[in-house]
């Protein structure tokens, strides 16, 4: 018996080091990722300052090949890149085909009885066909304030970020 759990322990004990070793390598990647990109962020800037934000399209939308997202707001790589699906998640940025732009902010829409504001969180999304030189799709998407609020609780909505990945995913096909 003492045998039987000290293999099970011995086997509970390894699966957590490699548990650890497992994330820790895909911490480094990913802190390998954001390096990389975070050279190119300033080519994706002029991009968007060359008037992405104000071109209009009449595409149904679309992303060629693989993606990457950047916040126009911060001028820096958004994290939320790395919840893309695998099949659109650029890793590189060779392998860019689509850069996918949020400008993000919140908007007052009211206040509460505790006197605390409310506050939707828009992000302006704009997904630019990096071949064609053109964007292929524009949107905003929005996350509104909750309806009512505890006395301690903020009264912001949260940055819409499961409702951008849907957008992404239903542009690119791979929902």
């Amino acid at each position: 018996m003492k045998k039987v759990l000290f293999v099970i322990l011995a086997l509970g004990l390894l699966a957590s080091v490699a548990g650890l070793i497992l994330s820790e390598s895909r911490q480094d990647r990913q802190a390998d990722t954001v390096e990389s990109f975070a050279a190119e962020v300033p080519t994706y800037m002029a991009i968007w300052r060359g008037g992405v934000a104000e071109e209009s399209t009449t595409d149904d939308g679309y992303i060629v090949g693989k993606a990457v997202i950047v916040e126009t707001t911060d001028e820096a790589f958004d994290w939320l890149t790395f919840k893309l699906p695998d099949a659109i998640q650029a890793e590189t940025p060779e392998e860019v085909g689509t850069l996918i732009f949020l400008a993000c902010r919140t908007t007052e829409v009211g206040m509460y009885e505790n006197g605390k504001t409310a506050r939707n969180h828009v992000c302006d999304m704009a997904a630019y066909d990096v071949g064609a030189g053109r964007v292929s799709y524009k949107n905003s998407v929005v996350s509104y304030a909750p309806e009512s609020i505890s006395f301690d609780q903020s009264g912001t909505a949260m940055r819409p970020n499961e409702k951008i990945l849907g957008l992404i995913e239903s542009l690119s096909g791979a929902e």
